[in-house]
């Protein structure tokens, strides 16, 4: 019972000793560092002291590890059943905060076996030997150990760890081709045509960097190692390259598979394709082109592969062939045209043409040709067909007094009719009044013609002889007791009166017929005086006044919208007084402006036929309209009067002048005769009615019933003196006949 109690309290008091080292005394720490070595317990192979804690630090070379044996070993025993083994003496080795080892004893199950070694990971450990106050009925030696450094094998270790790591796999480095340990170290290596990565571990795939192809006759690219998982870390690039209008072909085989992420897609690794500025990825297990046959129609396609450090998939196999590119715009007929080709293929190649044409009355806006080009497409912009344009039809407007009808609606395009109308009081003379935009862009004559028509271009002259008011009486204009005439009944009409100044309303005067838009016809007695230079007034000095009625009321010519025409130029008949003053009597007045065709202004007709000329006949009736004098006190009228003559045949008048001559007992003129010139018209004796002073030059008119035109068939120009205001004699008139006509027609230019 007393060993009991003495025991307990030798223990007690052992773990209270042992509990006051721990706290108070620090272990007595040892450093080896040669490349090996031993240790042992103090006074090994005597009995250790109690109360030892020592401590053995142990550093090796880099890229080594520790081994540590035990050649001897005997440590007191214990056991305690809540603490475990080793709780009084022991041997702890330590590698960082990892125990690797704990022992106790002596040949039993918690001492080191014969010849076990301890081997650490790396290149540091610690020994630890700790024993407790009492070793009283026991005497162990203590033990005696040796260490060396020994070459880590880090290949061994990488390739255990690539095996048995299940989380974080892929972010493992590892040598994925060779391994090669050597003293204190490793070092990885890579098949041919692989380089080993920055990282010194992974070898990614060089061979496939920069690859130029230019076999046009085809071949096969794969991704690094197909159909074997590809290389990581890679950048594979290919670019495959015809000759200029070449194209590249690629069919991919079905068996593809490029890591993919189940939400970003082509994050990790992807395929790239670039071709005519087009980049597309591709990544997962669906094949580019779904496998079928994907024409690039480029000369130049790039292939692109990028790996990560991660997955490695199976890759892609591909097959590239040549044709020639292709140009994908399709070519139609163009509107109002067509197209064709050099070939009878469904598609167009390099160097194929298409040939366009327009259909008649069209003409092509662009290129006739088009070439398919070496980079697949057209050289040009596929033309249009526009419809032709004949232009500003300028000929046609050129025409005087004339328009085209629904002009400002025209497009002057083929087809496209045009009609020429003349104004209002012309007509058509001469020409064709339609005319059609013809395929040759020019303006062609269509349809009919004017009668007669000798040239194409339309010829517009005033319409003559149109009386102002047919339910007027005819000619009221000044005539020796003659009936007043309504305004512009008759628009040919025309005041002549001579003067330094224009004088409306001077006394001097004679009458005188427009027949053209730049002529007017008179007498030309009336124009010649033998005061001027030649024998013709001057032009300045001779005005003519259109579209008088009332002198005295038409002098304000703002008001009255009277025209003052000025004159250019005077021609007298050649003939006048050669042989006599009377013969010839015809004389032109040219007026610097056009005279335009109105209700007021227009001409009279000039006799061109047998007919018209056959008019002036024995017992026809003419009219006449002036201002003469209205009696022989009451000087000229300013009022317009007309009177309605018969004509009286040629002996008929010289037996009434040489009647008159003998009543009033005068001698006639020895030149005086009635030539083929002249008619006379008129009363004989005792009529109030008769042409007088002032008349000189007034047109004696005649209608004709075919043509409901009134004509000039002769102007006044002489009597008998002292017979206005009652007749004595017949009046004599210039006789329009055909001669006289040429030499109008002739002077003026066929009127113009």
């Amino acid at each position: 019972m007393l060993c009991i109690t003495r025991m307990i309290l030798s223990i007690a008091l052992s773990l209270v000793l042992l509990y006051i080292h721990n706290i108070e005394a620090a272990p007595s720490v040892k450093n080896l560092t040669g490349s090996f070595g031993s240790f042992s317990t103090p006074n090994f192979p005597a009995v250790y002291e109690d109360n030892l804690d020592l401590e053995w630090d142990i550093k090796v070379r880099a890229g080594y590890q520790i081994k540590i044996q035990f050649t001897t070993f005997d440590l007191e025993d214990s056991y305690e059943p809540l603490e475990g083994a080793c709780i009084y003496d022991y041997v702890k080795i330590i590698e960082g905060n990892k125990t690797l080892a704990k022992f106790c004893g002596n040949n039993n199950y918690d001492a080191p076996h014969d010849n076990q070694w301890i081997t650490t990971q790396s290149d540091e450990a610690k020994v630890i030997f700790v024993s407790d106050y009492s070793n009283e009925y026991i005497t162990p030696k203590g033990f005696q150990a040796h260490y060396i450094e020994s070459d880590i094998n880090e290949c061994e270790r990488m390739k255990l760890e690539q095996d048995s790591t299940r989380e974080g796999w892929d972010e493992l480095v590892f040598c994925n081709h060779y391994c090669h340990n050597v003293p204190g170290s490793y070092y990885c290596s890579c098949r041919i045509g692989f380089t080993l990565h920055a990282n010194k571990h992974t070898c990614y795939a060089s061979f496939c960097e920069n690859q130029i192809i230019t076999n046009e006759t085809g071949g096969v690219i794969t991704s690094p190692e197909y159909p074997q998982p590809y290389a990581k870390l890679s950048d594979c690039s290919w670019i495959i390259r015809f000759r200029v209008g070449m194209s590249v072909n690629l069919i991919f085989d079905n068996q593809f598979d490029i890591e993919e992420h189940f939400e970003e897609r082509c994050a990790y690794d992807w395929l790239k394709i670039s071709s005519g500025g087009t980049v597309n990825d591709y990544c997962g297990k669906s094949a580019p082109g779904n496998g079928l046959l994907m024409p690039m129609n480029d000369r130049e396609v790039k292939l692109e592969l990028h790996t990560d450090l991660s997955v490695e998939k199976t890759g892609f196999s591909v097959r590239y062939s040549a044709n020639r590119i292709r140009c994908l715009q399709m070519i139609k007929n163009p509107e109002n045209g067509q197209v064709t080709f050099n070939h009878d293929r469904s598609y167009h190649e390099f160097e194929d043409i298409a040939t366009f044409s327009c259909v008649r009355g069209y003409k092509l806006s662009g290129n006739t040709q088009l070439h398919c080009q070496n980079d697949g497409t057209w050289n040009h912009l596929v033309p249009t067909c526009q419809i032709k344009s004949c232009g500003v039809p300028t000929k046609l407007q050129a025409v005087p007094n004339s328009h085209i009808e629904d002009y400002d609606l025209s497009k002057t395009t083929y087809l496209e009719i045009l009609t020429v109308k003349c104004n209002e009081w012309y007509e058509m003379t001469s020409g064709y009044s339609q005319w059609i935009c013809e395929d040759s862009k020019q303006w062609e004559k269509h349809g009919g013609s004017v009668p007669g028509t000798i040239i194409d271009i339309p010829v517009c002259k005033p319409i003559c002889g149109i009386k102002g008011a047919e339910d007027n009486p005819l000619l009221a204009q000044q005539i020796s007791d003659g009936d007043p005439v309504k305004k512009h009944e008759w628009p040919w009409l025309t005041l002549l009166n001579f003067g330094s100044e224009p004088n409306i309303v001077s006394q001097v005067i004679c009458g005188g017929s427009i027949i053209s838009p730049h002529y007017i016809l008179t007498a030309a007695h009336c124009l010649y005086n033998t005061e001027y230079e030649g024998n013709v007034r001057y032009p300045n000095a001779t005005h003519a006044w259109l579209g008088v009625h009332n002198r005295l009321e038409d002098r304000n010519i703002a008001k009255s919208q009277v025209i003052n025409a000025k004159v250019e130029s005077i021609v007298l008949h050649p003939q006048y007084f050669k042989e006599s003053p009377w013969d010839f009597d015809f004389g032109l007045i040219r007026v610097s402006e056009e005279i335009k065709m109105s209700n007021k202004t227009r001409p009279v007709c000039l006799p061109q036929t047998p007919n018209e000329f056959d008019m002036v006949d024995d017992g026809a009736e003419g009219e006449v309209a002036g201002w003469g004098l209205y009696t022989t006190v009451s000087g000229s009228s300013y009022k317009l009067y007309q009177a309605q003559f018969p004509i009286v045949s040629t002996q008929r008048c010289e037996d009434a002048f040489i009647e008159l001559s003998r009543q009033l007992n005068k001698t006639l003129n020895k030149g005086l005769r009635i030539t083929e010139r002249m008619f006379c018209a008129g009363f004989e004796a005792g009529d109030s009615h008769t042409t007088c002073e002032g008349d000189s030059g007034s047109p004696l008119v005649m209608k004709n019933t075919g043509t409901e035109k009134y004509y000039v068939m002769g102007m006044v120009s002489y009597a008998a003196a002292d017979t206005c205001g009652k007749s004595k004699s017949y009046t004599v008139y210039a006789k329009l006949t055909q001669t006289v006509v040429e030499w109008i027609m002739e002077k003026t230019n066929n009127l113009e």
